[in-house]
């Protein structure tokens, strides 16, 4: 399980605003980003977890 700092989601939630186009967030000294952007951040590294989870669940046949 991978763990990360705040800075390390703030760069992250950064970045997915830039994607977005709010170009404001490009600024190196700007660490503030809206709860809404860390929260769909948090969201998609959940999915990727369950994703990441069900491919490594072992599978049987049923015999």
């Amino acid at each position: 399980m991978e763990e990360w700092t705040s800075a390390d989601i703030i760069r992250k939630a950064k970045k997915l605003m830039i994607e977005k186009g709010h170009t404001y967030y490009q600024s190196r000294k700007l660490d503030r980003v809206p709860k809404e952007a860390v929260e769909e951040y948090s969201c998609y590294i959940k999915k990727l977890k369950q994703i990441r989870q069900k491919q490594t669940a072992p599978h049987y046949s049923g015999l």
